[in-house]
């Protein structure tokens, strides 16, 4: 089902968090999808985020699909996610 976030296909009843990876750190973060993030950068250097909807799956039980996370794309790697 079609859910007006920036995300293109979500479940319906998706609360809008999202997981975030940092490639160069391999840090994780949970957010809102429109919940700011500052990211400081210096000259020459570069991060690489993969952002990708968490799914409730039960109670204290989430599931968020990253696919190949020490690639450039790694969301790439994922054709289709089913619970």
């Amino acid at each position: 089902m079609y859910h007006s976030s920036p995300f293109l296909w979500v479940d319906s009843n998706w609360d809008g968090k999202v997981a975030l990876y940092s490639c160069k750190t391999g840090e994780l973060n949970i957010l809102h999808y429109n919940d700011p993030l500052p990211v400081s950068l210096k000259i020459l250097e570069h991060e690489i985020f993969t952002i990708t909807p968490i799914k409730t799956l039960a109670s204290g039980f989430s599931f968020a699909p990253f696919g190949l996370i020490d690639m450039f794309n790694a969301g790439g790697a994922i054709e289709k996610s089913q619970i």
